[in-house]
């Protein structure tokens, strides 16, 4: 069980970094797309420990895109 909250810190961690370096005003596009994109990552996974890093580095190369 501390696993999994330790691993839902890092995606709330994820979210806040995400949100600091591309703005407040895209706080709700961007909960929007991390959770979608989660929400793959964690579909197609074998290791779940590792979804927080593939899921960040994905959202922040498509916010880095527009």
């Amino acid at each position: 069980m501390d696993k999994l909250n330790t691993i839902e810190r890092v995606h709330k961690t994820n979210i806040e970094r995400l949100v600091e370096e591309f703005g407040e005003e895209q706080m709700e596009e961007i909960n929007k797309l991390y959770n979608t994109q989660r929400s793959s990552e964690e579909s197609n996974a074998k290791i779940r420990d590792f979804i927080p890093i593939f899921t960040y580095r994905a959202v922040r190369e498509i916010l880095g895109e527009r």
